[in-house]
């Protein structure tokens, strides 16, 4: 008597996880065909979904989330610096074209003080990745914070062409949809 109560109270846990699974995957399925629907209408190829169907999720715990931004900061650095050389090369090359004039001009100025704000903000973004990899071996590795969904999608476009692909879409532990925008500006709070 006790064994069949035991096996009846694990096999209703075991089918209210799986029901729980289940409703988040249908709920980031359904807010991923929401997103996509509302894309496709602001796009000029428009179209409709055909299918979508829910693949598998991972999550990410704050190692990940960090590990992004820090990923994130290094591409604006190298932006940053990209802008100064370019910059130093614009002035450089306004200096040798107007030999017989002062260095004081507005374009000669112009430039140098362009350069020199993004080679500031350049040394800004290179403490924050500082900071981050100072913080790298105590963050959390375990508590999941978001989650990572791989869908299907299947779009039918206005030109009768049918596109085909998987898509990673980042979402909270609730299911609701995350950009790539928000993520960063939740993380990059926590590191000001």
């Amino acid at each position: 008597m006790k064994t069949n109560i035991c096996f009846l109270i694990i096999l209703f846990l075991i089918f209210s996880c799986k029901t729980k699974k289940e409703r988040l995957e249908n709920l980031i399925t359904d807010n991923t065909r929401t997103y996509i629907n509302e894309e496709l209408k602001n796009s000029k190829d428009g179209g409709e979904i055909q299918s979508i169907k829910f693949i598998n999720s991972d999550s990410l715990t704050e190692l990940d989330e960090s590990l992004m931004y820090h990923e994130h900061l290094k591409k604006d650095i190298n932006i940053n610096l990209e802008i100064v050389k370019l910059q130093q090369e614009k002035a450089n090359l306004y200096k040798s074209i107007n030999m017989g004039e002062k260095e004081d001009s507005y374009v000669f100025k112009d430039a140098k003080e362009k350069s020199q704000i993004h080679l500031d903000s350049a040394q800004y973004l290179l403490l924050k990745v500082q900071k981050i990899t100072e913080r790298l071996p105590k963050l959390d590795t375990i508590k999941p914070i978001y989650l990572l969904n791989k869908v299907f999608v299947k779009i039918k476009k206005k030109n009768a062409t049918i596109q085909e692909d998987t898509l990673k879409i980042t979402s909270d532990l609730n299911g609701n949809l995350i950009t790539t925008s928000e993520a960063i500006k939740r993380v990059s709070n926590k590191y000001k």
